[in-house]
């Protein structure tokens, strides 16, 4: 596969502007999505056929190796998915693999294995699709307290309530912000509902996605914290220790890390740089310059667009 793209490299006729890094999700259409992170199976194969067309799509794993020895990446592609949601095993891979499309899931591996839902969508059904709601909800941090109204009735309402409480528990350390969470489930719903439709891969499943050079794993922090808010060691751990959850899924190093919201700053560089980080991605929406540092490389959000809606925001011919 790698020698394929290689030789596609070699065959095009004139440079391309930098590689592109896509960043997706979910794959598929869950009931509750307010942050828009879904891209259905079909919509994947019709973006990633659109992609294959204008651009040579690679490996996280070529690019970091190409990057590191300074040689261009002009006219190069790659496919990378947050988190590590069940879905995109069972509904992406299938559709990746048809049309030939290596791309890297990036593991919160604190959730591996747990059937626990991340935290926005928790939050997003409590709000959003509960069909009743108490006329006031309590969120407590760091000390405060503040009441938020609520009109089940109003969609409105519901809107900004989640998106309140979003703003707020985001930039909290892990465990305040699971407490927070833990106490609105209280208030809503009286006991906590996983579903198994927003899981996370197990540890199995993991292993079925991983194919070295084609299907890769890479690290996404421990609990998915907003990593320039945390000390030092903290940053490390989340790091370090995220990154030998993936050593022992799949038996090799993490090919990358991917920044939890994107968020990083210089100290977040320097705590993946001793964990042995190469390449790391944020959420950053340009193109990869020739002098990109390689612990901050920029990607590009995809939603759920068709063929020519992918191509308009890609900047390709459809």
């Amino acid at each position: 596969m790698l020698k394929r793209a290689s030789n596609a490299l070699r065959r095009a006729l004139a440079p391309r502007d930098g590689c592109i890094i896509l960043m997706y999700h979910r794959v598929g259409a869950p009931g509750c999505d307010p942050e828009h992170l879904a891209v259905t199976a079909g919509k994947l194969a019709e973006q990633i056929a659109v992609l294959k067309r204008n651009r040579t799509v690679v490996p996280l794993s070529w690019l970091k190796e190409r990057m590191a020895q300074g040689l261009s990446v002009a006219g190069t592609a790659a496919v990378t998915f947050d988190d590590g949601y069940a879905d995109v095993l069972h509904q992406g891979r299938p559709a990746l693999a048809r049309l030939d499309c290596p791309a890297t899931v990036f593991l919160a591996t604190g959730a591996i294995g747990t059937g626990a839902n991340m935290w926005w969508d928790l939050v997003g059904r409590l709000f959003l699709v509960s069909p009743a709601l108490p006329p006031e909800v309590t969120v407590a941090r760091q000390g405060r307290r503040q009441s938020i109204a609520l009109d089940a009735a109003d969609r409105g309402s519901r809107m900004r309530a989640y998106g309140q409480v979003s703003e707020m528990v985001r930039p909290l350390p892990s465990r305040e912000r699971d407490a927070v969470v833990d106490d609105l489930v209280r208030q809503i719903w009286g006991a906590r509902e996983d579903r198994d439709e927003d899981r996370l891969m197990r540890p199995e499943e993991v292993q079925a996605w991983y194919s070295k050079g084609m299907f890769e794993i890479g690290a996404h922090t421990v609990s998915h914290p907003s990593l320039p808010t945390l000390p030092a060691a903290e940053q490390r751990a989340e790091i370090a220790e995220s990154s030998r959850a993936c050593t022992t899924l799949t038996g090799e190093p993490p090919t990358g890390f991917a920044y939890p919201y994107g968020h990083y700053d210089a100290a977040v560089m320097e705590a993946a740089a001793a964990a042995g980080i190469a390449i790391a991605v944020t959420a950053e929406k340009r193109r990869i310059g020739p002098a990109e540092p390689m612990l901050a490389l920029p990607r590009y959000y995809v939603g759920d667009w068709d063929a020519a809606a992918f191509a308009r925001h890609m900047s390709f011919q459809a």
